[in-house]
């Protein structure tokens, strides 16, 4: 019985780098790194992100890159935020009539969440020289080819500051609840002085790309924020064009949130956009038949749903499964309870729930083959840390 219930994982979409003017690399020439295409940014690289998040019933976490917006010159005081340093003067690329369509649109948009992301992405010296890819890990002594580490506290609150007052300077709307650093993460978190100061900032859920090697469990909660792993990468970052039909279907022991890219859902016309959205939407539909995933809503949603899949313990009991949620319990933040989210096929007969309200989410049956479906269920918790399930035939 107990390989009949499954506690799933959730599948989010994080889209790093949105907000650019601008796209190609310029790297090369001491600049940032943007998003890898060689155009323009428009209005229609924000529509198909929303089209896509209503076509799948997901807000998608949009990881923003805020500088290019800064019309007011905030990032002349912030330490190592660009090539010009004091001279900065806003962005060459930033056109004030689509930054008025683009942020009208935001603003109304169900379907993009915004999380923290960083001001140009990459750092440069005090002199303008490019010091290297990522923001809040820079190298020993600001030295090229030295091993990077997070940068102090200070410097981290000057970048949080200047990106909030940037970001209510251009008047977006929305709360800021995520982060992702860019470039990864390039030490150990265990210090917690980053999740320290993300709270401080309001900031709940983080995810990043890490290696096993530098944080051995990809789930853990510190300071009161929840940290979930990026454990499947959609594509190489700077790829657009790409044809969601020949992405694989992941494997659930593998999978989570997806780490992918802004520009990976672009064309090289913008106004093609939309020709791959039917393409995305079939990927989407494509992962969640498979027993062991589930579509996230959005980032609060994955990031609790990760922590009950990684944290909790299923047992196998005379007539159905019994589910320890009480390690989950020990680092939830707040002490709040979020639904649970379980996955059962359809073969181990009808679900009775004790310990709390379960009611089907959403069924995943081929009226063909109804015996080698499932469904998926939430359960509002009670304020027990034991769920039991039973089946009756």
């Amino acid at each position: 019985m107990k390989n009949f219930v499954c506690i799933p994982k959730a599948l989010q979409l994080v889209l790093d780098d949105i907000g650019w003017f601008y796209g190609a690399d310029q790297r090369s020439a001491g600049l940032p790194s943007r998003t890898g295409i060689n155009r323009l940014h428009v209005l229609e690289d924000y529509q198909v992100v929303e089209a896509l998040g209503k076509a799948i019933g997901q807000k998608i976490n949009c990881m923003l890159v805020i500088g290019e917006w800064d019309r007011e010159g905030v990032l002349r005081k912030v330490p190592n935020s660009n090539k010009w340093g004091e001279d900065w003067n806003g962005s060459l690329y930033y056109r004030p009539l689509e930054a008025e369509k683009i942020l009208d649109f935001l603003n109304s948009s169900e379907h993009i969440e915004f999380g923290f992301h960083g001001l140009l992405h990459d750092a440069w010296t005090d002199d303008g020289k490019f010091l290297c890819d990522g923001e809040f890990y820079l190298p020993e002594g600001f030295e090229k080819g030295k091993a990077k580490r997070l940068v102090s506290d200070d410097h981290l609150r000057k970048h949080f500051d200047a990106f909030y007052q940037i970001y209510e300077n251009v008047g977006f709307k929305g709360k800021i609840r995520s982060f992702a650093s860019p470039c990864g993460i390039k030490e150990d978190p265990a210090d917690g002085r980053l999740t320290a100061i993300l709270h401080e900032y309001g900031i709940r859920f983080w995810h990043n790309n890490i290696s096993e090697k530098m944080c051995a469990f990809p789930s853990f909660v510190q300071n009161g924020v929840i940290f979930n792993k990026k454990a499947i990468s959609l594509c190489p970052w700077e790829v657009y064009d790409l044809d969601p039909d020949m992405i694989p279907t992941y494997d659930p022991s593998k999978s989570g949130i997806i780490g992918g890219h802004w520009v990976n859902l672009m064309r090289y016309n913008p106004k093609r956009n939309f020709e791959y959205l039917d393409g995305w939407v079939r990927f989407f539909q494509r992962q969640t038949r498979v027993f062991g995933h589930i579509l996230s809503k959005d980032v609060e949603f994955a990031h609790f749903q990760q922590l009950y899949h990684f944290y909790s313990k299923i047992e196998e009991t005379e007539n159905g499964v019994l589910i320890d949620l009480s390690a989950v319990d020990a680092i939830l933040p707040d002490g709040i309870r979020p639904p649970l989210y379980v996955s059962i096929q359809t073969k181990a007969g009808k679900p009775i729930c004790k310990n709390g309200v379960m009611t089907v989410y959403e069924e995943k049956i081929d009226p063909m083959k109804f015996k080698e479906g499932f469904c998926n269920y939430k359960i509002e918790r009670n304020g027990s840390s034991i769920v039991e399930i039973h089946f009756e035939a």
